[in-house]
C-alpha cells in the first residue's frame, strides 16, 4: 500500500503501470540507437563514396535538426492524444527511410537522413510527454540515458564485427531498420492520452505560449549540449595532436561513452536528493578545468583521464536538464521541449566549433565549446537567482 502512495506521490497524474513505463522507455532507446552508430555510419559513407567529407557535418546537422523539428512539433503543437498511431506512423516513417538510405547516396541521402531524424523526433517526444509529467524527471531521464547509452555502445562495438564487413554502411542502416521496428512494436504499448501538463488553465484549455524564463531554460539547454557534442566531436582529433596512437584514441572514446553511462546511474540515484544548482555548478567548474589541461596537449594519461572525467560529467548533466525547465516553467512546457532543444545543440556545436579549427591545429574547438559552457553558466544563474527572487517576492513576477 504504501508503495502504491508513493508511486502516485512521485506524478502530476495517475502514474502509468509498470508496462507503460517500460514501452515508453523501450520507445525512447530504440529511436535514438543513431546517435551511438553515427560517426561509424556516415563514416562508412564517406569511405564508399556516397557522400563527401565535407558533406558528412551536413547530413549530421540535417538528421539532428530534423530531430529536434520532430520533438518540437509533437511536444509542443499536438495534443498528447492517440500516441500509438502517432508514435506507430512515426516507426513506419523511420523504418521507410533507413530503407531508402540504403539506396541512395547525397543528395537524396539527405532527404532520407531529414526524414529519419524528424520520425526519431516524433518518436522521442513520447517519452518526453510521459517525463514531463513526472515530480523528479531528471531521474527517470537518466534511467533513460543509461538504457540508451547501453544500446547505442553495445551496437557500435558489434556493427564492425557483424553487418559492416560484409555490408558497409548499408548495414549499419540494416540494423537501424530492425531497431525503428522494435520501436514499433514496443510503441503499441504507450499511453495513448496523457492529461495536459500547464498549470495554468485558461477555458479549460491549457495556455500553449512559452514563459520567457523557459524559453532562456531551453538556450541552456542547447549551449550545454553544444559544449559537449563540439567537445566530444574533437576529442580524437586533438589526442591526434597530441601524439597519441589511433588504437589508443578509439578505446578512450569508447571508454568515454561507457563512463557517460556511470555517470547517468549517478543522477538516478542523486537526482531525488541534490538540486541541479549544485551539480551545475560542480560540473561546469571541472569541465572547465578539463578544458584547460587539454589545451596543453598532455601525454596518455592525462587525455585518458580527462576524456574519462568528461564523460562522467556528460551523464550527470543531461538528465538534469528536465529538473532545471521544469523549476524554471513549471508549466512544464520547456521541459517537453527538452529533446528538441539537445538535438539542436547537439548539430550546432559541432559545427561552431569546425569554424575554429585549423588543418593543424584543432585546440580552437575547445575554446568555443568552453564559450558554450560559460553562456549555460551566466543562463543558469541567472534564472536561479530569479527563482530565488521569485520564492521571497512573488509579487515581482506577476505574469510567471
Amino acid at each position: 500500500m504504501a508503495t502504491s502512495v508513493k508511486r502516485r506521490q512521485a506524478w502530476l497524474l495517475d502514474p502509468p503501470s509498470h508496462r507503460e513505463l517500460a514501452a515508453v522507455m523501450a520507445v525512447g532507446t530504440f529511436a535514438l540507437v543513431i546517435a551511438g552508430i553515427q560517426p561509424l555510419l556516415f563514416g562508412a559513407l564517406v569511405n564508399e563514396g556516397r557522400i563527401s567529407a565535407a558533406g558528412l557535418g551536413g547530413a549530421v546537422t540535417v538528421e539532428f535538426l530534423a530531430l529536434a523539428s520532430g520533438v518540437a512539433l509533437a511536444s509542443a503543437r499536438l495534443q498528447p492524444v492517440h500516441l500509438r498511431l502517432r508514435g506507430l506512423l512515426a516507426a513506419m516513417a523511420l523504418i521507410a527511410a533507413n530503407v531508402m538510405s540504403m539506396r541512395h547516396a547525397a543528395p537524396l541521402l539527405y532527404v532520407d537522413r531529414g526524414i529519419a531524424g524528424f520520425s526519431a523526433g516524433v518518436l522521442l517526444s513520447i517519452p518526453s510527454l510521459l517525463l514531463a509529467r513526472s515530480r523528479n524527471p531528471s531521474k527517470l531521464g537518466a534511467v533513460l540515458m543509461v538504457l540508451q547509452g547501453l544500446v547505442q555502445v553495445a551496437f557500435s562495438a558489434l556493427l564492425p564485427l557483424t553487418l559492416m564487413p560484409a555490408w558497409g554502411a548499408n548495414g549499419g542502416f540494416l540494423a537501424l531498420a530492425g531497431t525503428s521496428m522494435l520501436a514499433a512494436v514496443f510503441v503499441l504499448g504507450v499511453p495513448n492520452r496523457l492529461p495536459a501538463v500547464a498549470d495554468d488553465q485558461s477555458d479549460g484549455e491549457p495556455a500553449q505560449k512559452l514563459p520567457p524564463a523557459g524559453a532562456l531554460s531551453l538556450l541552456g539547454v542547447v549551449l550545454v549540449y553544444a559544449f559537449v557534442f563540439g567537445f566530444f566531436s574533437y576529442l580524437g582529433q586533438i589526442g591526434t595532436e597530441a601524439h597519441l596512437g589511433s588504437d589508443l584514441i578509439g578505446l578512450v572514446l569508447a571508454v568515454t561513452v561507457a563512463a557517460s553511462i556511470v555517470g547517468s546511474l549517478l543522477t538516478a540515484a542523486i537526482a531525488p536528493k541534490v538540486s541541479f544548482f549544485r551539480v551545475y555548478g560542480i560540473s561546469v567548474a571541472c569541465n572547465a578545468a578539463l578544458i584547460v589541461i587539454l589545451f596543453q596537449l598532455p601525454g596518455p594519461i592525462g587525455f585518458a583521464l580527462c576524456a574519462v572525467c568528461f564523460g562522467v560529467f556528460w551523464g550527470l548533466l543531461m538528465p538534469y536538464q528536465l529538473n532545471f525547465t521544469a523549476e524554471v516553467d513549471p508549466t512544464r512546457r520547456a521541459t517537453l521541449l527538452v529533446p528538441g532543444a539537445q538535438a539542436l545543440g547537439a548539430s550546432l556545436g559541432p559545427l561552431l566549433c569546425a569554424l575554429s579549427v585549423t588543418a593543424t591545429d584543432s585546440r580552437g574547438a575547445l575554446i568555443v565549446a568552453g564559450a558554450c559552457l560559460l553562456g549555460f553558466l551566466l543562463i543558469v544563474m541567472g534564472l536561479h537567482a530569479r527563482q530565488r527572487r521569485l520564492l521571497s517576492h512573488p509579487e515581482l513576477f506577476p505574469s510567471t
